[in-house]
């Protein structure tokens, strides 16, 4: 009877140890989705000569990129070249949506297609995408970019640091622009 009163007891304490587990586990995520909708609502709250994101997705001439894509394209952005002038951050978004009109199903299938936008597997994306937000000037480019405006052409998919478009890519793709530290280019 002894050793039976055991199991029951400690099959009680597993199940509270549990519970506290799940309990610890839901509330840490309904944190983090508040953080996540309190910094997507600072995002879409910026404005650009009176456009905020959610207006450039109402008024994109772009079908298909939701509020969504248009945050998502936003972090990228912020992670890849935040530190950049706008005119950089605005080439980014044209080869997020180039690489989108010419072979994506999604923004999000183009932003993290394997060995891409490799920020993405980075902490520090996580962070932008789930509490920090994107920084200003990634919207405006994002904004920018729904509205029509293009730092490079519809055919510029890529980019790569100079050097790496130096030892890897001059070669066989020749057609290139320089912008910040990165060359864009064609295939």
């Amino acid at each position: 009877m002894s050793a039976s009163k055991d199991r029951i007891n400690r099959k009680q304490q597993i199940e509270a140890g549990t519970d506290k587990r799940t309990k610890a586990a839901a509330e840490a995520a309904a944190k983090a989705a508040a953080a996540q909708a309190q910094a997507q609502a600072a995002a879409y709250s910026v404005s650009t000569d009176g456009m905020t994101l959610e207006d450039a997705v109402a008024s994109s001439v772009y079908s298909g990129i939701s509020l969504s894509d248009a945050y998502l394209m936003a972090c990228v952005i912020t992670c890849e070249g935040g530190n950049q002038a706008v005119e950089y951050q605005l080439a980014i978004a044209n080869v997020i949506i180039n690489r989108y009109l010419n072979a994506g199903t999604s923004i999000s299938s183009v932003v993290y297609a394997n060995n891409q936008f490799t920020v993405v597997t980075g902490q520090r994306f996580q962070t932008v995408l789930n509490s920090e937000g994107p920084n200003a000037s990634s919207i405006q480019a994002v904004i920018l970019a729904l509205q029509g405006a293009e730092a490079i052409s519809s055919d510029y998919l890529y980019f790569a640091s100079n050097s790496a478009y130096i030892l890897r890519y001059q070669d066989k793709y020749p057609d290139h622009i320089v912008l910040g530290g990165n060359t864009f280019y064609k295939r």
